[in-house]
């Protein structure tokens, strides 16, 4: 019984059937490991998580990625960066969902609005000052 491969498949020369390359399917896990998707979304929540363990307030996981969901959605609202809006919903999601008085809550939104949005700004922003001053010098 010979067997030849092609790019794709195997052919047996004794029945001439092909079979596939590719090995059956197997069982994978949900969690595995992080993809870059996962990790991306545990980077969001965790001014949430660490500006709420800072002001002494303990907050679930689970409720920390839910209030960062519920901040997106606050993004949909015609405003530069949805300003406004998303600490707006970060607040009322902490409120609401972890029991945390309303004035820290919107610390812990200003935190978390601060390091995902107002710093990128400043970051991006000091970049193309020092690519015009470069070119400008070049």
């Amino acid at each position: 019984m010979r067997i030849w491969h092609s790019r794709r498949y195997a052919f047996d020369s004794t029945d001439s059937t092909r079979r596939s390359k590719r090995s059956p399917p197997t069982e994978r896990r949900c969690w595995s490991r992080p993809s870059p998707l996962t990790s991306g979304w545990g980077f969001l929540m965790l001014p949430v998580y660490i500006g709420a363990v800072a002001l002494g307030y303990q907050v679930a996981i689970p409720i920390a990625v839910l209030v960062v969901a519920l901040g997106k959605l606050g993004s949909v609202v015609p405003a530069p960066g949805g300003t406004g809006s998303v600490e707006v919903m970060v607040t009322a999601g902490l409120t609401a969902l972890a029991g945390i008085d309303p004035a820290a809550a919107l610390t812990i939104a200003l935190v978390y609005r601060l390091c995902t949005y107002w710093l990128t700004i400043g970051v991006g922003g000091l970049s193309v000052a020092g690519l015009f001053a470069r070119r400008s010098v070049a």
